[in-house]
């Protein structure tokens, strides 16, 4: 039970550095103005995520980390990691990253999370990835936010297995 758990712990760190430099990612590429907030939260969330695994890894060796604690760390993330990959989905739907219409090109445009920044108003809104030689950002950036979200939502079942087998295992002791 205990490699299985483990297992898990490892594929939570590593996960965890995939969501983080995904979200890290996208972050440097906002161009215009401050990064939206779904991002900067998947950072923390990848970073939290890094931080409780290695917590969790040890205590599963060590006996002197309250399984509680580890518990509880585990609920954290989990919600976190569900609620970014909730808030990723939702403010990409009706966009299809691989998409070139006129329609899907322009929800791409005025999407936050994918337009590097904006400057303007009106006839006079420029986007930094709409230019002609940045449009292929768009569907870059779309990519990595259906990337980052994918990553969210498996970490969040992976956090809940090993949840489960922490528990199962604090019983056994």
């Amino acid at each position: 039970m205990k490699l299985i758990t483990a297992a898990l712990r490892v594929a939570q760190i590593l996960f965890g550095a995939v969501v983080l430099a995904l979200s890290v990612s996208l972050i440097k590429g906002q161009h215009l103005g401050s990064a939206p907030a779904v991002q900067t939260y998947g950072a923390f969330t990848g970073a939290f995520s890094l931080v409780m695994g290695d917590v969790a890894l040890v205590a599963v060796f060590v006996q002197a980390i309250p399984m509680v604690a580890v518990l509880l760390a585990d609920a954290l993330a989990a919600t976190f990691y569900l609620v970014g990959g909730i808030v990723i989905v939702v403010k990409l739907r009706g966009i299809s990253c691989s998409g070139n219409d006129r329609l899907n090109l322009a929800k791409m445009f005025f999407n936050p999370l994918l337009n590097g920044g904006c400057v303007g108003k009106g006839k006079n809104l420029n986007c930094w990835y709409y230019l002609p030689d940045r449009s292929d950002k768009l569907h870059s950036r779309c990519k990595m936010n259906e990337a980052d979200a994918a990553f969210m939502f498996i970490s969040f079942v992976f956090i809940l297995g090993a949840a489960v087998f922490t528990f199962l295992n604090s019983r056994r002791r």
